[in-house]
């Protein structure tokens, strides 16, 4: 895990960092996304042992270019809202 906080994450933040300008939203979101990809590959690492469909859900909404801003209902029943 420490190997990808130091190599992977930065270059991935960049890119956050770079996206976050261009749509005009809050640089507070790149912390929220940070923490999101850092838990999105906990979960990957575990996946043997355990699977997350709501870690999943997050991982497919930040690869196809957007991102989860919350929830619609009470968990674990409804759905992430999508940016």
């Amino acid at each position: 895990m420490r190997e990808v906080k130091a190599e992977v994450l930065p270059r991935v933040v960049d890119k956050i960092e770079s996206q976050v300008s261009i749509l005009g939203l809050s640089s507070d979101i790149v912390n929220s996304v940070k923490f999101d990809i850092i838990n999105i590959i906990m979960v990957l690492t575990y996946e043997k042992y355990y699977n997350s469909d709501f870690y999943t859900s997050m991982l497919d909404i930040y690869l196809s270019g957007h991102i989860p801003c919350g929830w619609d209902g009470d968990y674990p029943n409804g759905k992430i809202l999508v940016y």
